[in-house]
């Protein structure tokens, strides 16, 4: 079982100013990373497109650790793939003696058999980075901000991770989305087996679960993530999530939800 570390994000938002009229908003956010695995995600589009775009131009690539064999300890990227369920691991790949293929992302194992990846990542994707650097580091995430009123997405069936669809920093329980309404399950008991958050903390090396409550009508509770364990001491959590920011919602039934993120501004 891989065991995964995740950065909390600082965030800057900035829009570009070129005197142009236009109804795009291109701007930014920085993300550090630390030893270890790290926990991102992407809250933009490509500029002029909806389409993803590739992980060779995720971030700047020279300011992490590549090498020419995996067994050098190279730095890795772990994508998140929505219709497997798994992840995808690419590592950075340096060698001057192979200057087409340097510098990027790849698979193989050694220079005689890396392929440089096409996989691409689109607006609300997660991902991690695996640092194997022990000095923390800042990377840029850019783009252009999705101009959809509405961003919605499938949630299936055991573990989908992701982010949110716009660089807008948002608690958990004040982002606009009805939860239950987008078919997640709720309950009045975690025993029961709700749906459930999670966000990981570096800190203490541990995820945090919440889980979605449900309960008597007129509980001020209903349609919240807690804590706790039943309706005696379930806690609405007021958490936030960063742009940068990934996090994973666990889900029981084989039904797919389709969680519906309105734009927040």
């Amino acid at each position: 079982m891989m065991t995964v570390l995740a950065a909390c994000a600082v965030t800057s938002l900035a829009l570009a100013d070129s005197g142009v009229v236009s109804q795009n908003i291109v701007g930014y956010n920085t993300v550090t990373i630390t030893n270890g695995y790290n926990l991102f995600a992407y809250n933009w589009n490509q500029i002029g497109s909806t389409d993803p775009i590739s992980v060779q131009n995720l971030v700047d690539k020279n300011i992490l650790v590549g090498k020419a064999r995996i067994g050098q300890s190279p730095d890795s990227l772990l994508m998140w793939n929505r219709t497997s369920g798994s992840y995808t691991t690419l590592w950075l790949y340096v060698n001057a003696s192979d200057p087409t293929k340097s510098g990027n992302w790849v698979t193989g194992t050694q220079p005689n058999d890396v392929i440089v990846s096409a996989v691409t990542i689109g607006n609300g994707d997660s991902f991690w980075i695996n640092s194997t650097s022990p000095t923390n580091k800042t990377i840029t995430l850019s783009g252009e901000v999705a101009s959809s009123s509405v961003i919605a997405r499938s949630i299936q069936q055991g573990y989908s991770q992701f982010g949110y669809g716009y660089p807008t920093a948002l608690s958990v329980n004040n982002c606009n989305i009805d939860w239950i309404g987008c078919g997640l399950t709720a309950k009045p008991r975690i025993g029961q087996t709700p749906d459930c958050l999670m966000v990981w903390n570096k800190g203490s090396a541990a995820w945090t679960t919440f889980w979605l409550f449900t309960n008597t009508v007129g509980d001020v509770r209903n349609n919240t993530w807690v804590t706790g364990t039943q309706p005696n001491d379930a806690v609405t959590v007021t958490y936030t999530i960063e742009p940068g920011v990934g996090f994973m919602i666990q889900r029981g039934s084989a039904t797919p939800a389709t969680v519906s993120q309105p734009k927040p501004f």
